[in-house]
């Protein structure tokens, strides 16, 4: 390990810290997630009666909105044109949803809803935020261990060209495949390790990872870590930074979860903690 004492990488940690939770108060922020409803073939009901295949909040809606209708891999939408859904800020009747994977997703607006079709290999679904959900706006805020600059270690990064492909569980209960591009290798207190890294932002890399602290201290499912980009073989793996998924704040995602070669031998008592009370 690496033994930094700089007040200015402290106070660094502690401003992107504060940047994560200002994103979860936001709007369409994760914790305003209201329902993730997987669309089947043909018309799937929109509105707020509870037999509706696509529930939206009581108060938000008629009880039969519309339909929503999956046909050959295009999802598209029909409502009332009383309702008030927009499309950049048009009234809309009915059109096509480009799903998220797309390059230009739709975006529906209702008052305070969005909508976006998203879709997942062949499955495709409907992702509902409402923005006024307390959970969003009276969010205490992430729990963190205290920042200690000796997890910040240095790995040796070895890229595999081409990629290796590895299946991947959700927490959608689906495996996707995602392509691995390299290995880091590093120790820890003189035990040895090594994570597989995806592609991540800015020529970075994406790990996810679980360690022992996952048993009653860390979110259970793992968590996730970016890097800068490697440079001569080598990148710096900051656990200050390490961070829980999306899932650790509401049941309607499907996050990649952590392969099992991901699996720490040693605890990594930095980062993000999480308590299911919270």
């Amino acid at each position: 390990m690496t033994n930094i004492e700089n007040k200015s990488y402290i106070e660094e940690i502690k401003e992107w810290r504060q940047s994560l939770d200002d994103a979860l108060r936001r709007k369409n922020s994760w914790l305003a997630l209201a329902g993730l409803f997987w669309l089947k073939e043909g018309k799937n009901s929109i509105g707020s009666d509870p037999d509706c295949d696509i529930l939206l909040p009581t108060d938000a809606a008629p009880q039969l909105t519309g339909f929503v209708t999956l046909e050959k891999d295009c999802v598209s939408l029909w409502v009332g044109s009383e309702i008030g859904f927009k499309v950049n800020g048009q009234l809309i009747e009915e059109t096509v949803l480009h799903p998220d994977t797309s390059d230009a997703p739709t975006t529906l607006t209702l008052d305070q809803l969005t909508i976006v079709a998203i879709q997942r290999g062949h499955q495709f679904g409907i992702r509902l935020w409402d923005n006024t959900r307390s959970k969003r706006t009276n969010f205490p805020g992430r729990l963190w261990y205290p920042i200690n600059p000796n997890f910040r270690i240095w790995a040796d990064y070895v890229t595999y060209d081409p990629p290796k492909t590895m299946s991947i569980e959700t927490m959608s209960g689906d495996d996707q495949s995602e392509p691995v591009v390299g290995s880091l290798a590093f120790d820890i207190d003189g035990n040895s390790c090594k994570l597989e890294a995806f592609e991540g932002p800015e020529g970075g890399l994406f790990v996810i990872f679980t360690d022992p602290t996952n048993k009653d201290e860390t979110y259970p499912a793992g968590r996730y870590l970016t890097t800068m980009k490697p440079a001569q073989g080598k990148t710096c793996l900051d656990f200050n930074r390490a961070y829980n998924p999306p899932c650790a704040f509401t049941t309607h995602t499907t996050c990649p979860l952590a392969p099992p070669q991901n699996l720490l031998p040693v605890r990594i008592p930095a980062g993000e903690r999480y308590h299911s009370s919270d």
